[in-house]
Order: C-alpha cells, then sequence, then structure tokens
C-alpha cells in the first residue's frame, strides 16, 4: 500500500488558522493501517512554500486565494476617494474602490503565481478552485460576495454597539 505525504503550510491565524484543525481532523479519519506523513510549517502562499521543481501535484482553493496580502492605503484613507467606508470587502463600492481591491489582487495573484511555477516540476500539474460567475454577471449577485457582505454587516453592527473598532 502506497504511503501519503502531505506539505502544509499557515501562518497560524487570521484566516489560515483553521489548516490546524482541519488537518488534524483529516488525518484521524484515515486508516491506522496506511503510513502518513504531514510536515507543517509557518509562512504565507504568497512567495516560494516548497523547493524549486518538487512538486507533482499542487491543489489550491479558493479559501486560500481569496485574501489579499494587505489592505489597500487609498480603501482606509477617509480623503481618497477609494475610501471604503463601513465595508470590510468591495461589493456595493465605487469604482475606485472595486478598481483598487482588482489591482492588490492582481499583483498578489501574479506572485503566487509565479512561485509555484518555480516549485511544480516539468509536466507538473497545478489545480485551482475558484468560485466563478459569467462575464457580466455584477458583483452583488454572486453568493460568496453576499456571505461576506453579510459578515461586514455583522462586523460594523459591532461597531455600532462599541464591541470592536471600524
Amino acid at each position: 500500500m502506497a504511503n501519503l505525504e502531505a506539505f502544509l503550510r499557515t501562518d497560524g491565524s487570521g484566516p489560515y488558522s483553521y489548516t490546524r484543525n482541519s488537518t488534524l481532523k483529516f488525518f484521524t479519519s484515515l486508516s491506522p493501517e496506511r503510513t502518513y506523513f504531514a510536515l507543517g510549517f509557518p509562512g504565507s502562499f504568497d512567495g516560494c512554500l516548497f523547493l524549486s521543481s518538487s512538486l507533482h501535484f499542487v491543489h489550491f482553493s479558493y479559501t486560500n486565494l481569496q485574501w489579499l496580502s494587505k489592505v489597500q492605503k487609498e480603501v482606509e484613507d477617509k480623503k481618497s476617494p477609494a475610501w471604503n467606508k463601513g465595508r470590510i470587502f468591495y461589493l456595493n463600492s465605487s469604482h475606485k474602490v472595486v478598481k483598487s481591491y482588482e489591482a492588490q489582487y492582481f499583483k498578489d495573484m501574479e506572485k503566487f503565481l509565479n512561485a509555484r511555477a518555480q516549485e511544480i516540476v516539468h509536466g507538473g500539474l497545478m489545480a485551482i478552485i475558484v468560485p466563478a460567475c459569467p462575464n457580466g454577471t455584477p458583483h452583488f449577485e454572486v453568493f460568496i460576495n453576499k456571505a461576506i457582505e453579510l459578515l461586514g454587516c455583522c462586523l460594523m453592527g459591532m461597531a455600532k454597539k462599541g464591541k470592536t473598532s471600524e
């Protein structure tokens, strides 16, 4: 019976902290009659994670790729036309806000894809699972965007009650 080898990377906080718990659940659900190897180490996904030409197959899901590496300065600047007052996301925001988020996402994805290109062997494969919608579909009609907007409303409600800051 073949061995299973898994490499995991997380910074241990923020949106990536779930990795620790989900990994434990995964490995405890496997058959005890097999040998399993897992390696976890801290860091961010947007730089190189593994040795050059060391991976034959890579899988990432949108849960890893939907987070921006940083908040854009213009989105937080009250004097900027791209200020995103009261929102944690770009849904229902001005065109300048959307463009600011888009520019940061493109930078992050370029870094991500360049790093993976170095790590994958010639002829290797990468699967990226991301939600998509047909061209022309307004952002406010996409389910994941509605879910994030709901989270933003909850956080703003907490801010108004003084439980957190805006």
